[in-house]
């Protein structure tokens, strides 16, 4: 079976000048699994991670266990994080975007987005055609989906 067969058609796109806040609502609305920032031709410029969003708007001590620490001394989270989200709204998808950006072909096997998702830990790969065009996404869930089916119909 080929990436192609199994893989999510509808990927969220949006392009490089999209504000910040409006990145910050399509995780909310939609929740996907990435946002694909691409160009006028659908090209894969990068991409962005709910985790790539938490970190800009949960203060740096919550994220790597000092919270714990603290205990009530912190005060109002919510404050901190209506803060940090204004500090940040001139940002726009480039400027957040992760452009090392590992990709599937559509005729790659399944079998090489198993490891690549297994090993690396990945949530979801874009894939691409030849000239970096977006194509879709293959998400964890997908090849989880794909691996029960087969096992469970003894292909």
């Amino acid at each position: 079976m080929l990436i192609a067969d199994i893989m999510r058609r509808d990927p969220i796109k949006v392009r490089p000048d999209t504000a910040f806040k409006s990145l910050l609502g399509l995780h909310d609305a939609l929740s996907p699994f990435q946002i694909h920032v691409v160009d006028e031709a659908d090209r894969l410029l990068g991409v962005i991670s709910a985790y790539d969003l938490i970190r800009m708007v949960i203060p740096e001590y919550m994220l790597n266990g000092l919270a714990d620490n603290l205990g009530g001394v912190i005060g109002d989270d919510l404050a901190l994080v209506r803060k940090r989200v204004r500090s940040h709204q001139a940002k726009t998808a480039a400027d957040i975007m992760s452009t090392d950006v590992e990709f599937l072909r559509p005729d790659d096997p399944c079998l090489k987005a198993n490891v690549l998702i297994v090993e690396r830990k990945y949530n979801s790969m874009p894939v691409l055609d030849e000239s970096g065009t977006l194509l879709g996404e293959l998400t964890r869930r997908d090849v989880l989906v794909h691996l029960a089916r087969h096992a469970l119909n003894g292909d």
